[in-house]
């Protein structure tokens, strides 16, 4: 009697176990599944976003026509392409504030600059990027700084485009732990 009933122990332990390996098989397979299908739609979308950069770029170098935003040659068309859709959705953003707020070019006027310091960083909490590069834009105007105004640092003079750009940035390796 107490052979058998370590027998049907033993038997329920291995019915159990084979029944988790077979769930876990299952779950493997539908994961594996998924991963290929989304890897097939991340593909898809990722040719169909290289197809629209090179037409953008196909329309950028059409003869005749002059781009909004002089993109340098060579610079990779998904980057040229993120650059001009970024522009667009940074205009349209000013415009909508213009429109709802009444806004025109007081941007350009001097003597805000430590007010819109501090709005670009209330907007960096807010979360929209199209407001943080908005008074970003509106600091670069002015050669300023993004720093608050305890930073005595002046702006690099390339900055606000009186010499030019520094050398590409080439990033460092990190140190090295002990």
């Amino acid at each position: 009697e107490r052979m058998r009933k370590e027998l049907q122990d033993a038997a329920d332990v291995a019915v159990t176990a084979s029944n988790q390996a077979v769930r876990y098989l299952r779950e493997r397979d539908a994961a594996r599944t998924d991963l290929q299908r989304e890897t097939r739609r991340a593909d898809y979308l990722r040719r169909q976003l290289d197809t629209i950069a090179e037409q953008n770029a196909e329309l950028r170098r059409a003869p005749g026509t002059a781009p909004a935003v002089d993109i340098p040659s060579g610079l990779h068309p998904r980057t040229a392409d993120l650059v001009l859709r970024f522009a667009s959705a940074l205009a349209y953003k000013l415009h909508a504030a213009e429109q709802k707020y009444g806004y025109s070019d007081g941007w350009a006027q001097p003597e805000w600059m430590d007010e819109c310091r501090a709005a670009l960083v209330e907007h960096v909490r807010k979360g929209d990027p199209r407001d943080v590069a908005a008074f970003c834009a509106f600091l670069w105007h002015h050669g300023e700084r993004t720093a608050l105004a305890d930073d005595p640092r002046p702006a690099p003079r390339w900055i606000c485009g009186h010499q030019p750009e520094p050398p590409a940035f080439t990033p460092k390796a990190p140190p090295k732990r002990p």
